[in-house]
């Protein structure tokens, strides 16, 4: 997921070369609230959207935290004692038929 944040760094710097390469057709063919509303939009996402997202992601790469579950650490792989797959499968499976 941090690669996508990424990436989406990286599109909106071109995003501003390209602007600011065709800026005089960019003047010329496009109204004013429509340039305003866009360099808002850009300027948000550049320095303030962007950032917080990619250190957010980047923060949870580094320490893997369950969300779903609080401020518990992320379970070790593997199966808990007793307990595979195929068993838990099939008993959820069977609780579930035994429900009316």
């Amino acid at each position: 997921m941090i690669h996508a944040f990424h990436c989406r760094m990286v599109l909106t710097y071109y995003m501003w070369w390209v602007i600011l390469t065709y800026w005089g057709e960019l003047t010329t063919h496009v109204a004013v609230p429509q340039l305003v509303l866009f360099f808002t939009g850009l300027a948000l996402l550049t320095f303030i959207i962007n950032p917080i997202w990619t250190h957010k992601k980047t923060m949870q790469l580094l320490n893997p935290v369950d969300w779903n579950f609080g401020n518990k650490p992320a379970p070790v792989n593997g199966a808990m004692q007793g307990d595979s797959p195929t068993n838990l499968g099939l008993t959820l499976i069977l609780e579930r038929a035994s429900k009316p």
